[in-house]
């Protein structure tokens, strides 16, 4: 912060400035418990088989936009990176797509 933001937050009495610090937790907690329940609905979403498309790929995974926001403005991390992907995968399974690829092998052998 800057010197008059500092002088503003220090000019509020102290009860104040704890009820506000609590609240942002509060609302910090209450994203991250409805970022929960909605990826709950994206994981029996995540159950349906879909499709790769040609061009751009196999859908690997689906987070909820509230955690992936989270995740992305606190922590800085971002499912663009592939560890992170594969970590997020293997921790949280519910999130893995049922996907197939888009072409079908028939008569592969000798």
């Amino acid at each position: 912060m800057n010197d008059d933001m500092m002088t503003c937050w220090e000019a509020l009495p102290s009860n104040l400035r704890n009820d506000i610090i609590k609240e942002i937790q509060t609302g910090h907690k209450m994203e991250m418990w409805r970022a929960t329940k909605n990826q709950k609905r994206v994981a029996k979403d995540n159950q349906r088989e879909r499709r790769a498309i040609d061009g751009i790929g196999q859908h690997v995974a689906s987070i909820d936009l509230g955690g992936y926001l989270a995740n992305k403005i606190f922590k800085n991390e971002s499912v663009k990176d592939k560890d992170y992907l594969n970590w997020v995968i293997k921790r949280h399974p519910e999130v893995r797509v049922n996907s197939k690829g888009t072409k079908l092998q028939v008569g592969y052998g000798n």
